[in-house]
């Protein structure tokens, strides 16, 4: 099912969902693919206008558009700094949240996972569940006292999906990221007790995290980004096979609230022509390496929910050999499961190597599909 909200691709007259079936169908038709991502209202919008109101206030107005929208309200909560900022506006107004739930996988927090808040390294991605997302729920209770809290370990699911790796046509099936724990992420609908609420008669709306502005600076010119591979990272849609009453809301990215997206800009581009030390890492358009860069630096510039003492690992620099599944690789009883995983990597990149991003000489990603927008000219502070 399409929402417009997640973006879409057309290849010759022909719409698709997945972005793996637009690139097989443009590979066949040889014609170009398009993204689509609400484009004919993200375009008449005066991105150069710095919206009045604070970050805040904004993020507060959204949240009370989602309470008064529906009758039941889910939030999909890790504890990094968006989901973290989504609760403290709720917090903030004292505003009901019906729900929150944690999804996490059992298996990586306790065999490979070291819970030193010192190492931060990226494979420790599974020490986060205990040295910040636990610490972060308990607070949440304290705070709003009457939010049901959820925790759904995803090792059951995770297990059942690596059945699915019994030869190279697994990575046909997906819809983008090929990362080995990607296919179950975000699947709240294996729950037994999250289904009984979702089998009521009200409106339901799961709040989504999604995502911090991608900003660059191209010919003097300052530029907000949304890209495709961001997007298709939540599969809570496809997930939903059986419910009506159920929408996904991604809370930031969304046309609803877009003067929120636009201050956002604003307010990166003001920290960033004040802030010469780091200007070089927005003049190069928009990396790999600065995304990960970036969204270090701009937690405490939109956000003053935030702090840095807290623990969080280092985002991966890899896609699909992501830093956060060392654990699959290195499990000795998943030797037969993650050879055929990467056959279905081979096999994607000799089907379509046009579309395959690399990063060392490694298959790394499809390749991502943008749409930008014009914040205004810079005016960078010189470097002393």
């Amino acid at each position: 099912m399409i929402d417009p909200e997640f973006g879409y691709y057309t290849c010759a007259g022909l719409t698709f969902e997945k972005k793996i079936e637009a690139l097989l169908y443009s590979k066949t038709n040889n014609k170009p693919v398009e993204w689509h991502f609400q484009d004919h209202i993200f375009s008449k919008y005066p991105w150069h206008i710095e919206p009045e109101e604070s970050l805040d206030k904004l993020y507060d107005k959204r949240a009370r558009e989602l309470r008064e929208k529906y009758d039941y309200l889910i939030l999909s909560y890790s504890g990094g700094s968006d989901s973290h900022n989504i609760l403290e506006s709720f917090i903030r107004q004292g505003l009901h949240l019906d729900e929150i739930v944690t999804t996490y996988v059992e298996y990586a927090n306790k065999t490979h996972s070291v819970l030193n808040p010192q190492i931060k390294d990226n494979w420790n991605i599974g020490a986060e569940h205990q040295l910040n997302t636990m610490p972060k729920l308990k607070y949440a209770q304290e705070k709003l006292p009457k939010t049901k809290i959820t925790l759904h370990d995803e090792t059951k699911d995770l297990y059942e999906s690596f059945k699915k790796y019994e030869d190279e046509e697994w990575a046909l099936k997906r819809a983008d990221h090929l990362g080995s724990t990607n296919a179950i992420k975000h699947n709240m609908f294996n729950n037994i007790q999250l289904r009984k609420e979702f089998d009521k008669d009200k409106s339901i709306a799961i709040i989504w995290g999604r995502d911090k502005p991608k900003t660059f600076i191209s010919k003097g010119n300052f530029y907000t980004r949304f890209s495709d591979t961001v997007l298709n990272q939540t599969h809570m849609l496809r997930h939903n096979k059986d419910y009506t009453n159920l929408k996904v809301e991604s809370f930031y990215w969304n046309t609803s609230c877009l003067s929120m997206l636009a201050k956002q800009a604003h307010v990166i581009k003001r920290w960033v022509e004040n802030t010469p030390s780091i200007q070089k890492h927005w003049v190069n358009g928009i990396t790999r390496e600065s995304i990960h860069l970036h969204e270090k630096l701009i937690r405490n510039v939109i956000y003053t929910t935030w702090d840095e003492n807290w623990f969080q690992v280092d985002k991966p620099t890899n896609q699909w050999f992501t830093q956060f599944d060392y654990w699959f690789r290195k499990d000795p009883n998943l030797t037969r499961q993650y050879m055929f995983w990467k056959k279905g990597i081979e096999h994607v990149t000799k089907l379509l190597p046009e579309y395959v991003n690399y990063l060392n000489g490694v298959p790394n990603e499809f390749r991502i599909f943008n749409k930008s927008y014009l914040i205004g000219p810079t005016n960078l502070k010189p470097i002393l």
